[in-house]
């Protein structure tokens, strides 16, 4: 009970330090990679070139979201190298559609070379935003997964105290049962033999 108790400390700490912080990040990651690409398509739909300088600037709250999650404790190698790895992906997507997004809306001729590099940069987008949805779905899933642990582990803590108290009443039934036989019950029943001897 004391070990499960221990146990469900180490879960909660990891819980509220790792856990929940991930889910947090990883979501306000996706958001604001969500935000940049809003940001440009109202650059080059309205002519705005102000848009590109704000679809930049969310890009950086994603980047630093993706830097707060790799900076969390208990993150396994592997994901902070593909977080790190994603981030640097952001980077030159945000470089690349910066230029061509910012062209477009200054009003640049539509050439194919400009609408190759378009169609390079929606391919892009589709890859950074499924990998920032991964991200966000395995963050979300490690969490339920903690919480479930707790969640089992409390629950068998609360059966193990159960048993224990059960046992405990037996075993204190078995105990008082001898001592009303051996102290009460046996000395009446001596007394009463004797005195019809």
């Amino acid at each position: 009970s004391v070990v499960i108790g221990l146990q469900n400390i180490d879960l909660l700490q990891d819980t509220s330090d790792t856990r929940f912080p991930a889910t947090t990040y990883s979501q306000r990651a996706l958001s604001a990679f969500e935000a940049q690409i809003k940001l440009y398509e109202d650059a080059v739909m309205l002519g705005e070139a102000h848009y590109v300088k704000q679809a930049v600037e969310s890009s950086e709250r994603a980047r630093n979201s993706l830097q707060q999650l790799s900076l969390l404790d208990n993150v396994e190698f592997e994901r902070i190298k593909n977080i790190n790895q994603l981030s640097m992906e952001l980077r030159k997507f945000t470089k690349e559609a910066s230029s061509v997004y910012g062209a477009i809306a200054a009003g640049a001729e539509f050439t194919d070379e400009l609408e190759g590099k378009m169609m390079d940069l929606a391919q892009t987008i589709n890859t950074l935003k499924a990998s920032l949805e991964k991200l966000v779905r395995s963050s979300s899933d490690e969490l339920k997964t903690g919480l479930r642990n707790i969640i089992e582990r409390t629950k068998s803590g609360q059966d193990l105290n159960l048993w224990t108290f059960v046992i405990a009443i037996a075993a204190s039934s078995v105990i008082m049962q001898l001592a009303i036989n051996r102290l009460i019950t046996r000395p009446i029943s001596k007394t009463v033999t004797m005195l019809e001897e």
